[in-house]
């Protein structure tokens, strides 16, 4: 349960990560240099962690979550013809990824009802 939950935060940091730069890109601004110190932040507590799953992953995960951390690790890895792209690309998998380790946990946890 722990490995789930920690998973789950930091995909959800990550979400927001690109959620902030997302917003800021679409609307043709920056960041503050402490709006940006605290986005890096996110991303440097997070990334290592969902790595880190990915990683070992087979003995934690179920079979579709191990895909969905592969897919969400590849894509962070490839390179990317725009910025748009790479945020398009990066948020619409970190947020797949989020749900589908919200969803798997529930089963593979026997949880019944919303406690995600």
């Amino acid at each position: 349960m722990s490995a789930y939950q920690e998973l789950i935060e930091a995909l959800s940091d990550i979400v927001y990560y690109y959620d902030r730069h997302y917003a800021a890109n679409a609307e043709r601004r920056g960041f503050s240099e402490t709006q940006q110190k605290a986005l890096d932040q996110f991303w440097a507590n997070s990334f290592p962690k969902v790595r880190k799953a990915a990683d070992s992953g087979a003995f934690l995960f179920s079979d579709s979550v191990n895909s969905s951390l592969e897919q969400f690790i590849d894509c962070n890895t490839r390179r990317h013809n725009s910025y748009d792209e790479y945020l398009d690309e990066n948020w619409y998998q970190a947020q797949k990824c989020l749900e589908e380790v919200v969803l798997s946990s529930k089963v593979d946890l026997k949880v019944k009802g919303p406690w995600l």
